[in-house]
């Protein structure tokens, strides 16, 4: 600013308002966020870094669906030992063995089973 033949204090405070006038001009080049822009190797590095967080993101979904699958198979072999423990009781019933009074309600079509079982 030209201050020539201005008085000291009008001096100073035009320098003031330089001296904020740059401040705030390095501040809208670094941006709305304060932080300084960045290089192009450095965009690269988070942007690959970003693609690797996607895919981990990704593959966690994956397995957490594969967990939940596996579950659902282990869960129907333990309620198939129960479908054979009662085919089972149903036959030891039909045979004389144990009194089920409620065995036919579970199994509709008897199975004869081995002897071995029924003992």
């Amino acid at each position: 600013a030209d201050t020539s033949g201005a008085s000291p204090a009008a001096e100073a405070a035009a320098e003031e308002q330089e001296a904020r006038g740059a401040a705030a001009d390095e501040k809208n080049a670094e941006g709305a966020t304060g932080i300084p822009p960045m290089s192009k190797s450095q965009a690269k590095k988070l942007a690959k870094k970003q693609k690797l967080q996607q895919k981990q993101r990704r593959m966690k979904r994956a397995m957490a669906g594969a967990t939940a699958a596996s579950d659902m198979v282990r869960d129907a072999l333990v309620q198939a030992t129960n479908d054979s423990s009662i085919k089972s009781k149903r036959s030891m019933a039909r045979l004389g063995y144990v009194d089920d009074p409620f065995g036919h309600l579970f199994v509709r079509k008897p199975a004869r089973r081995s002897p071995l079982i029924n003992r």
